[in-house]
């Protein structure tokens, strides 16, 4: 059974000037433990269909299923068990981190929001989390502007992996971060994957990084899913013409 499936998803944003539709009739689903990447050029829909899997943007229509459950309209108290279970990891970690906030608190606001620990038991599941994404613990006093750029972005995967989700959501997450630093995150990523076992969706526009971490690619055009296969099948014959156009333009090939 999968653990996400999305049908005929169709969404959008309010305007002044009435409704603007985003994505039209997009449908996929994610293996439990498989990585699906969603793949196309700036405002191709991808950062959306991740904001409407954690209810931040309705959906207009179409629906989404997680674990055979029908999330499409649930209000937001429903949805609240969901949320230990569906987590998004943004691009832009000042969009995510409270600056007002150190290291610590930053991890401690989903653990106090789902868990009832002692202040022992938060204490050793924060040092925890540091240690599972590779953070020493000298950061804990430290303020996200105190922090090097990979040092946020693997503080906002911290949070994330709070609160044990089954479904890790990570858009753009090495776009901002130089190389090295990226193939760091993406070998992190890869261990998670594999010690806790968590289904990742990965949005990027970086091929190269598309192919390394998944399994499955869907590529969107202008809000439109052109091509859905296998990472392997799509980059030896990709079927569509904006699929070859973007490998095409990837410098690696």
């Amino acid at each position: 059974m999968p653990l996400l499936e999305c049908e005929d998803l169709c969404l959008g944003y309010p305007t002044p000037q009435g409704w603007k539709a985003v994505v039209h009739d997009v449908s996929f689903q994610i293996q439990p433990g498989e990585t699906v990447a969603l793949v196309g050029e700036s405002g191709s829909g991808k950062s959306t269909i991740a904001k409407c899997l954690v209810k931040l943007i309705p959906v207009k229509g179409g629906q989404v299923r997680f674990k055979n459950e029908n999330i499409t309209a649930l209000s937001a108290k429903s949805f609240h068990p969901f949320r230990k279970q569906i987590q998004l990891v943004f691009q832009d970690p000042w969009q995510a981190l409270n600056p007002r906030l150190s290291a610590s608190q930053l991890i401690a606001e989903p653990l106090d929001l789902h868990f009832s620990h002692t202040n022992t038991q938060r204490k050793v599941r924060i040092d925890e989390l540091l240690d599972s994404v590779h953070l020493s613990k000298t950061i804990l006093e430290r303020y996200p502007s105190e922090l090097s750029g990979g040092q946020r972005q693997r503080l906002l995967l911290a949070r994330a992996l709070a609160v044990g989700p089954e479904l890790l959501i990570c858009d753009e997450p090495v776009s901002a971060l130089d190389v090295s630093i990226q193939a760091q995150l993406l070998k992190l990523l890869d261990e998670l994957k594999q010690s806790r076992g968590v289904t990742l969706l990965f949005i990027s526009h970086d091929l190269a990084v598309v192919q390394q971490m998944s399994d499955r690619i869907l590529v969107l055009q202008n809000g439109q899913a052109v091509e859905w296969q296998t990472s392997k099948e799509l980059f030896q014959n990709p079927q569509h013409e904006y699929t070859r156009m973007l490998i095409e333009a990837c410098p690696k090939w």
